[in-house]
């Protein structure tokens, strides 16, 4: 998953995260393929209490598909990425 974290937070491409990583572009791109489709799927509901602090992340990752985007501010076509 940590893979996984750093393509999607840091933008960089499938061959730059596996050199990162050490592993070899494909490898990289079938875990990316495989598992990156079940951060996408709704958590179980859970209750925390009144002191819990959650962390949410944002970032926007730039994108060419305008399908799928939408303009910002600085008129970039991107996609908004949030983990809690």
């Amino acid at each position: 998953m940590l893979l996984i974290a750093v393509y999607y937070r840091t933008n960089l491409t499938v061959r730059q995260v596996a050199l990162l990583f050490g592993v070899s572009k494909s490898a990289a791109h079938r875990i990316v393929d495989h598992l990156a489709p079940l951060l996408a799927l709704e958590p179980a509901a859970r209750r925390h209490g009144p002191d819990t602090v959650l962390i949410v992340d944002g970032t926007l990752v730039p994108t060419h598909d305008r399908t799928i985007t939408a303009s910002s501010k600085n008129y970039r076509f991107s996609v908004n990425m949030q983990v809690v």
